[in-house]
């Protein structure tokens, strides 16, 4: 799942933030050879390497517009005790701050 999830990411044309959130979310439940595998999914899919690198700059571009809807899927969609810890340990900008650099480690981007 939290392979799709990462896909879906890049393959979308419209950013789903709440694939962010997933990401922050099962984080632990990548494997040791996920880098492998989602580039073999990425290639069957026509998804190269300079779209990901793009994809990834265009994220952070627009940092500001995902953390705030983040914070509403935080607060729309989380239950509520969930919703606090995770605006107590900073919210949408903590899970943006975490996914962002996980996802360019798990697909070993190191320029965007």
């Amino acid at each position: 799942m939290i392979e799709s999830k990462v896909i879906a990411l890049f393959n979308r044309r419209y950013s789903q933030v709440r694939d962010m959130m997933d990401i922050f979310l099962f984080q632990d439940t990548f494997v040791p050879d996920s880098h492998r595998r989602l580039h073999a999914k990425f290639k069957k899919i026509g998804i190269s390497a300079t779209r990901i690198v793009d994809r990834i700059g265009k994220l952070e571009d627009n940092r500001s517009v995902h953390v705030r809807t983040i914070d509403g899927i935080i607060e729309d969609q989380l239950d509520a005790h969930v919703a606090a810890n995770i605006k107590s340990a900073g919210g949408g900008a903590m899970i943006f701050g975490t996914v962002m650099p996980l996802v360019k480690r798990i697909l070993k981007v190191t320029k965007t």
